[in-house]
This record gives C-alpha cells, sequence and structure tokens, in this order.
C-alpha cells in the first residue's frame, strides 16, 4: 500500500492515524463498475482511522464481499427530497476558527448530498435546497418551499457548538409525538415515519466516526417547525472536537459523508417495499 498521505499528529496515546486515499481503494480492491455501494464502502478508507494490520484487513475483506453483492439502485418510491443547509447569512451557527463556521459547513454538505442523490437518480428524484447560497432564510420561508414542493422527506444539516463535544454523542432530532394544532407541531403527524427515518440514519452514520456515536433525541426545534413530511435534524459534527476536525479536514470528508446519508436514504425508501416494521426505535427524551 504505497499509496498513503503523510501521517497525522495524534494525542500520545493514540495509534498513529493515516489516509488511503479512495482512488487506490477502488483500483486495488473493486476493479469492477463502482456504485455508490463501492463508494460508502470504499469511504471506510478514506476517514482518519487509527491504523491497525488486522483491523485493515477485515475491512478489505467486507469490502470484497460488499463489490459481489447487490449493487446500490436509485431510489424507486422516493420522488421528492427536501435538503436543508442550517443556518445562512448573519446567522453564523458554530464556529471553528481552524477550519470553517456552520453555515459554510452545512451548504457544503447539503450540495454534495445533492449532487450524489441526483447523479445516482438523474432525473427521477427531484431535490430542493432551502438555502443553496450563502444568504439567510427564515424558518418559515424554508417550511414553505418545503411544503410547497411536496417533499418525501426532509433533512436538516447542522452542527454542534461548544468546546467541549470530545464526549458528547451527536444528535438525530425528530419532533416530539405530541399531535398539537400549532404551525410549529406540523411536522409531529409524521412521528412514526421520522422515528424510522431517524433509525436508518443513526444506523448508517454510527459506521462513520469510530470516537463518538449518533443518538436519536426528542426535540421541538425550530429547523423542524411547520414541516408537513417525514423530517430530522442532524448534527453531523462537532465543530469544536479536535477529533472531529481531523475528519472534517480529509479530503474527501464531505462526499463520504453525502455517501453515509444517501445509504440512510436508499434503506428508507427500500422499506416501503416491504411497509415499515414496528420494530422500537430508542429516543432520548
Amino acid at each position: 500500500m504505497s499509496q498513503f498521505l503523510p501521517a497525522v499528529p495524534t494525542q500520545p496515546d493514540s495509534p498513529v492515524i493515516e489516509i488511503q486515499r479512495k482512488d487506490e481503494c477502488y483500483a486495488k480492491y473493486l476493479p469492477t463498475k463502482i456504485t455508490v455501494k463501492t463508494r460508502i464502502m470504499c469511504g471506510m478508507f478514506t476517514q482518519i482511522r487509527p491504523y491497525r494490520p488486522a483491523a485493515l484487513l477485515l475491512a478489505v475483506m467486507v469490502v470484497l464481499i460488499a463489490s459481489n453483492t447487490a449493487q446500490a439502485e436509485p431510489l424507486k418510491n422516493i420522488k421528492t427530497i427536501i435538503i436543508d443547509a442550517g443556518h445562512g447569512g448573519n446567522d453564523f451557527g458554530a464556529k471553528n476558527p481552524n477550519i470553517i463556521i456552520e453555515k459554510d459547513f452545512t451548504r457544503k454538505i447539503a450540495h454534495a448530498l445533492k449532487g450524489l442523490i441526483l447523479t445516482e437518480n438523474r432525473k427521477s428524484v427531484k431535490v430542493e435546497l432551502t438555502r443553496s447560497g450563502k444568504g439567510g432564510v427564515g424558518q418559515e420561508d424554508r417550511a414553505y418551499n418545503a411544503n410547497k414542493n411536496r417533499g418525501d422527506l426532509y433533512i436538516s444539516i447542522h452542527a454542534a457548538d461548544g468546546f467541549d463535544q470530545s464526549s458528547r454523542d451527536l444528535g438525530i432530532y425528530i419532533m416530539p409525538d405530541r399531535r398539537g394544532i400549532s404551525w410549529k407541531e406540523t411536522n409531529a403527524r409524521h412521528s412514526f415515519e421520522n422515528e424510522k427515518l431517524a433509525g436508518y440514519m443513526m444506523e448508517s452514520l454510527n459506521m462513520f466516526y469510530r470516537h463518538k456515536k449518533f443518538v436519536i433525541r426528542n426535540g421541538e426545534l425550530l429547523p423542524l417547525y411547520g414541516i408537513d413530511m417525514p423530517g430530522v435534524m442532524i448534527e453531523i459534527s462537532s465543530l469544536n472536537d479536535p477529533r472531529d476536525e481531523l475528519y472534517i479536514s480529509g479530503k474527501s470528508f464531505y462526499s463520504d459523508m453525502a455517501s453515509a446519508l444517501y445509504a440512510a436514504i436508499i434503506n428508507y425508501d427500500g422499506a416501503f417495499e416491504e411497509a415499515f416494521d414496528d420494530t422500537a426505535v430508542t429516543v432520548e427524551e
């Protein structure tokens, strides 16, 4: 394995960390057609992870197995996806002076996810962004445009704030099932689908980071106000956690995160084929 990038300095008690190029993964382990499935699997080689020969061998075996399984297909049931890039304009959100501010972070992920969805589905799926530029958009306008486009699901992208994030799990937030009649509680009528969507997101995203996990939480939060479709708000990363910063600084972070999010959308879409099961999803209050 000759195409390694320079090792990244780590804490004294951490193993050496190396990043392997994505194209080496494709060329060496996946000589067949590259699909979303293979991109997701090769994504594990582009993340910043402790380098252990045994773990790498296991990962290679997983990739080889995945290349022989059914390839990812375009979405069959979902026709319109609304992607909400949190913050914007004078609302900067969380800030990391070393790398990025939240409003730009969320916009980059939104565009990466939109590009991936359109690439895999061509014109069969419509993708709308609540905010495509750097300007700010109020929640009423976000909700109005999302509902006007009759979205099948809504993904609001955010980042965690604060400087003590090293041990904090990242949240996937859903509107509490209160069945209220106010405008801001509209999304609660989709509580069952919200939990299922959040569950698939948690399952996919928990394969992304090694040092922390995603958990589902109830939250009557502004980004979900007025959204009349299944939806979640996701804290993609903790901008001020040094270990998250290493991931975000990686060359392929945004494309790999888009692949992880799209993998969850594929699974959610596939659940329509057999109808949602009744498996309970653990939600933190």
